[in-house]
């Protein structure tokens, strides 16, 4: 978990790397990280989808969505999917 927050922390560029920031600097860093961590950062682990969008119940619809959409794009274009049907 920790491994993570770091690797987020390093792919978000506008958080600082090195140095120790003053109390108030680290606080509004830190709530911008997780501004970002948790509004704008897509976890592959969460089906490439943000916490909040999960946890406020939206990922049955974004879910669907992209069902419908791969669909479509399987019937206009069947030879791009080597495998099977998505």
């Amino acid at each position: 978990m920790v491994r993570d927050l770091q690797h987020s922390r390093m792919a978000n560029l506008s958080y600082p790397c090195s140095g120790t920031p003053a109390w108030g600097d680290s606080k509004t860093r830190s709530q911008s990280f997780f501004r970002w961590y948790n509004h704008q950062h897509h976890h592959s682990g969460l089906g490439l989808m943000t916490p909040v969008m999960v946890h406020h119940g939206q990922a049955p619809h974004i879910l669907a969505h992209r069902q419908v959409v791969l669909d479509a794009a399987f019937r206009s274009h069947p030879a791009r999917f080597v495998r099977k049907p998505p």
